[in-house]
Parts: structure tokens; sequence; C-alpha cells
């Protein structure tokens, strides 16, 4: 439903129609929405929301009224109506000036858009939500957090790493203690491939006191990770003692130590190891495409249907449907030997 303000010139204000298609409950929301847009768009003229509202037959409407309900007020049941707004002069209006001081952030919109848009993005309306967080950045507060918070995830998301990184700094200007935006910004460094920088990062982040355990363990499986792909051989050294202390002080549970570290074991000469590891990480989260490109990897590798073999219990009732679901992995990450090999041995468990 898209609702249609209107100001009528008056007073040194200007003429201007104002289309809101953010969802909205009562007509007070609308009223609020309407005077920040228009004060956005005329900083010298500046509205409060004193304004009397009317249906275009200049009937008068009591803002908490429901917006739902105009179109079943109106006689023949459009699908549009039209909301007129008459400022009530209470002062002269505001001479023009050659500077303008900023506008201070009308905290009430700003809220209701920012609610409107996590609403959004709870529901993966992506691009809804970031049409509501850059009206925030644009018009109405530049400096928000949660704003630019939203953006940091959008971006992250969809892979945009570079627009990512752009926000996270802004927003680390403000406020260079918060933890969570720093792992944020390690993570972009990473798919950036600035291996050193995300280490410097995760060194600082993980030196806080009042880091949480979950933030300290994604912090310390990114470190892991930073210092493996920088390649030398210390580094990488570094890496695995990280990953060793996480698989013992879980007990061999943490998941992600175990996906690391099996790629760790298979660079390293290790493939029987690293495919036994991979497939209970694979048990553990069947629907993730990262291990399961990992496995399939490990599949297309030489030799790798013989390691699978030696890893699954060829009298257990559980292999055959195992050897399905791994050919269908292959299938979606294109191991083609993979497929073959993966319904042969299935068969052969029947």
């Amino acid at each position: 439903m898209r609702i249609y303000i209107h100001v009528d010139p008056s007073g040194g204000y200007s003429e201007w129609t104002y289309v809101c298609k953010t969802p909205l409950t009562h007509v007070h929301e609308a009223v609020t929405a309407f005077v920040d847009a228009y004060n956005c768009k005329f900083p010298t003229q500046q509205l409060t929301p004193s304004l009397l509202v009317a249906m275009a037959n200049n009937k008068p409407l009591e803002p908490t009224k429901k917006i739902s309900t105009l179109l079943d007020d109106h006689v023949h049941h459009q699908d549009s109506c039209e909301l007129a707004l008459v400022h009530v002069a209470t002062s002269p209006p505001p001479q023009l000036v050659t500077s303008v001081e900023p506008r201070k952030p009308n905290h009430g919109a700003v809220d209701m858009l920012l609610g409107h848009a996590n609403k959004h993005r709870q529901n993966n309306a992506w691009r809804s939500a970031k049409a509501l967080w850059e009206a925030v950045l644009v018009d109405m507060d530049t400096a928000n957090a949660s704003a630019m918070q939203g953006m940091v995830d959008l971006y992250m998301q969809s892979n945009q790493w570079t627009k990512a990184k752009s926000v996270l700094l802004k927003l680390l200007l403000a406020d260079p203690t918060h933890q969570a935006p720093r792992l944020q910004l390690a993570t972009c460094e990473m798919h950036l491939a600035n291996y050193g920088r995300a280490v410097t990062i995760l060194q600082e982040l993980l030196s806080t006191p009042s880091l949480t355990p979950d933030m300290h363990h994604d912090a310390s499986i990114l470190l892991a990770t930073a210092l493996y792909e920088c390649g030398s051989i210390k580094d990488q050294d570094k890496a695995v003692s990280i990953l060793v202390h996480l698989l013992d002080k879980s007990n061999h549970t943490d998941m992600d130590a175990m996906a690391l570290y099996s790629q760790v074991a298979h660079d390293r000469g290790k493939p029987a190891q690293a495919m036994q590891m991979v497939l209970k990480v694979l048990v553990d989260r069947p629907k993730d495409k990262r291990v399961q490109a990992k496995c399939a990897a490990f599949l297309e590798a030489p030799h790798g249907f013989e390691y699978l073999q030696l890893a699954l219990d060829p009298t257990s009732p559980s292999t055959a449907p195992a050897y399905a679901y791994l050919a269908s992995v292959a299938k979606d990450h294109g191991a083609m030997t993979g497929i073959r090999m993966s319904f042969e041995l299935g068969g052969s468990c029947r």
C-alpha cells in the first residue's frame, strides 16, 4: 500500500507530495515519516509534527487511526487514498539563511525505520532492508551504528567484502573497541587475501580481557585460518598449535577446528586421517556447502576412494546410504569421479 501525503503551500512552506512505501500502521506514523522527509528536502523550512490531517474531502482524521482502515472507509473502496496535511503556523516561518546548522536526527522516525528494516532482514528481504538503512544514513543520521551494522551484514552475506570493509572502518572509527565489527573486519581481510592484516586484527582482539568465550573461539579459528594461509612453515605451525589446542580442549568435538585441521592433514600427507575428520564434520553438518566441497575435493584426490573405504564399515547398514549421499555431494561440487565411484561402492554394500 502506498501513502501519498500532500502539504499545501502556505506561510513560506513549499508545496510537496510525499509517497511513502514503508509499511506503517497509524496515521501519526505517516505524519512523522512525512515531516522527517520534508525537513530533509527543505532544510530551511522546518516542519513540526503539529499538522492537521484530513482526507482529500477535508474530513479530519484522528492521529491514532489505523491506515489500513482508510481504504475500507473510502466510498468506492479504491486501492489508494490521499491524506492532506495542513501546517498550523504557531510562529513566523524561519528566514532563509546562508548557512544551516546540522539537523539533529529525529530518533522516533529513525527507530521506526530501523524496526521495519529489522523485520525485513528477519524475512530475508535484504533489498527492502537496505533501502531503509540507506534512508537513515543518507537523510537522517549519517553515523547511525545500527544502520551501518545492517549494511555490513548485507554486504558480507552477499560476499561484497570491499564494501563491507569500507563501512566497518567507519563503524570502528566511532567505537574502536567494539568486538563484533573487529572480527568482521578480520573476516573481510581474509576474503580479500590480506592475511597479515587479518592476523594483526585477530591477535589484538584475542588480547582483549572482556572477550566472550564464543567470540574468543571464532577469533581463534579465524586466526588459525589466516596463519595457515600466510604460507610460511612457521605461521602454519602456529595454526596447527591453535587447532590442536582447540581439539584437545573440546575432546575433539570442535567441528570448526576439525574441519580446518582436516585440510592441514590432507596438505601434509595424511589423507586417510583427513578423510576420517571431514566425514565426521560432514555427519555433524550435512548441509554445510564448504564442508561438502572439502569432502568432494578429498574424494577427487589420488586414491581418495581408497581412503573413503577405509573410513567406512562395509558391514554397517548405514554405509550404502552414506555412499548415496556422498554421490549427491560429489555431483553438487563437480566431482565426476566421485559420483561414479560412490554409486559403485554403494551398490556393492547392498
